[in-house]
């Protein structure tokens, strides 16, 4: 099975209670911390490898959502990558993965979330989060920290093996 390539959104929103917020998501939907997030790319990245992964049998998870999320974080263990970049209470801006973009766009209207897409657009926290030290910065331009991320979402099938 081929999927297409998800559309990407973040929101603002008012994360009150997450157990409650993840049984009204739609399926193939994947909600993320926008804040871990460095760029579009970031994303859309994982969601190829997770793909990938799925259509070779090399998984850690049975839907693509979830592989989404384990390579978006960087991490081999949904656990750890859950940690990392899901959803909290009190959190203020989400990421969206989404292979039905209607039914995020009709879910984002229920939950009264604003749309602005800029939040996906990272910055130095985000490096901070994926422990990108000061040394790895200085090795490229600023316009290219986000190829650093990139790796480390790439690194994810080494970590898997």
């Amino acid at each position: 099975m081929t999927l297409a390539l998800p559309e990407l959104r973040a929101y603002h929103a008012d994360i009150s209670d997450v157990p409650a917020l993840v049984k009204r998501i739609p399926p193939r939907v994947q909600l993320l911390r926008a804040d871990r997030v460095y760029g579009p790319d970031h994303l859309t990245l994982a969601a190829q490898l997770a793909a990938r992964a799925l259509a070779e049998g090399r998984a850690r998870s049975a839907d693509i959502a979830t592989e989404t999320l384990v390579y978006a974080a960087g991490e081999r263990q949904i656990g750890k990558a859950l940690v990392f970049l899901g959803l909290h209470e009190g959190a203020q801006t989400v990421a969206a993965v989404a292979w039905d973009p209607a039914a995020l766009d009709a879910f984002a209207a229920r939950e009264r979330w604003r749309r602005e897409d800029a939040l996906l657009e990272g910055d130095e926290s985000v490096l901070d989060a994926f422990h990108v030290s000061a040394a790895e910065r200085a090795l490229f331009p600023r316009e290219r920290w986000g190829d650093i991320i990139l790796e480390r979402v790439a690194l994810t099938d080494v970590l898997k093996a």
